[in-house]
């Protein structure tokens, strides 16, 4: 038995034995604890907090593989040298949204409710239809609503890109993946300063075919203290034996014949 933090109640150590898992907080409206527990986001804490939208395993220090894993906000402090999370505004349509910068997605992301606002569409009727799933960082799939293209607007320089954005379920965060913030120039990639694996040259036979021929006359020179070696007599092996035995009956019926 464990006191629970997502509950606040003792219980069994799983999931399945918490009675907030798979619930959703009337304070925070996050999934899988309760309002006044301590995996609550609150205001009453005492520190400021910034969601950070991920997966992420909530074990504690436990030793157990897996506790809680689901996706949530947690707080995170703010560095002053480096920013922990990089958001940029762009226009879609006549809506200002405010997106995520993310160079590890492959895709760009847009919750279904700011997709209904944006297109005025409640009933998902100018979405594509389409079979992707984004896997994310623990192999656990997300299942797409649908995809549309809309030109995107940076108003800090007027660019507009045609971008094709993926719908999926509320309780995401619109986000810019890879390829969106190249395009936009939001992000450089700096090439230099990664390691690339280098192609391996391809091995040089170490004997090459039919008869070799020096480059230049060589002298050989013997050192006569040097014994030679003689290897030791071995057994024919046994897949030779037939062939062995041919050959010397045809060795001495020849020099018989002589």
């Amino acid at each position: 038995m464990i006191k629970c933090k997502f509950c606040s109640k003792p219980h069994l150590r799983k999931k399945e034995s918490c009675p907030a898992w798979q619930k959703t907080c009337k304070e925070c409206g996050q999934l899988n604890h309760f309002s006044g527990s301590a995996a609550c986001k609150s205001d009453q804490q005492h520190q400021k907090l910034k969601p950070v939208h991920g997966i992420e395993d909530l074990s504690g220090d436990t030793d157990d593989d897996e506790y809680f894993l689901f996706v949530k906000s947690v707080g995170a402090v703010s560095d002053k040298n480096y920013e922990r999370k990089i958001f940029a505004t762009k226009h879609l349509r006549d809506q200002r949204l405010k997106f995520q910068l993310d160079c590890g997605a492959t895709e760009n992301i847009l919750p279904v409710h700011i997709y209904q606002k944006v297109f005025n569409d409640p009933q998902l009727a100018r979405l594509k239809k389409t079979t992707t799933k984004l896997q994310m960082f623990n192999k656990t799939e997300l299942t797409t609503l649908g995809s549309v293209k809309v030109e995107t607007l940076n108003p800090k320089n007027e660019e507009i890109l045609m971008m094709e954005y993926l719908k999926v379920s509320k309780g995401h965060m619109p986000l810019l993946g890879a390829q969106a913030i190249q395009e936009f120039k939001l992000i450089t990639i700096n090439s230099d300063n990664i390691m690339s694996v280098m192609t391996a040259a391809p091995a040089q036979p170490r004997f090459k075919d039919g008869d070799g021929k020096l480059e230049e006359q060589l002298h050989l020179e013997v050192d006569n203290s040097v014994s030679p070696v003689a290897l030791a007599v071995r057994k024919t092996p046994i897949a030779l034996i037939v062939h062995f035995e041919t050959l010397l009956l045809n060795k001495q019926r020849y020099t018989c014949r002589l």
